[in-house]
C-alpha cells in the first residue's frame, strides 16, 4: 500500500482503503441499479396545494 502519510500505522492505512473501497462499491451499484446520475435532471410537476393527500392504510 502506498501513502503519503508516513504518520499513520499500517492497519490505518488498510482500513481506510477498504472503507473507501465498500463506499465506491455501493456507489458504482447505486448508479447501475437506481439512476443516481439521472435524478438530477429529471423534471418536477407542480402540486396543487388544495390538493389533500392521505396516507395510505399500513399493513399493520
Amino acid at each position: 500500500m502506498i501513502t503519503t502519510n508516513n504518520q499513520m500505522d499500517i492497519n490505518q492505512v488498510a482500513g481506510s482503503i477498504l472503507s473507501r473501497w465498500s463506499q465506491e462499491n455501493f456507489f458504482l451499484y447505486a448508479r447501475r441499479e437506481f439512476g443516481l446520475d439521472h435524478l438530477p435532471v429529471q423534471e418536477r410537476e407542480p402540486v396543487d396545494p388544495a390538493e389533500k393527500v392521505v396516507n395510505p392504510p399500513g399493513d399493520d
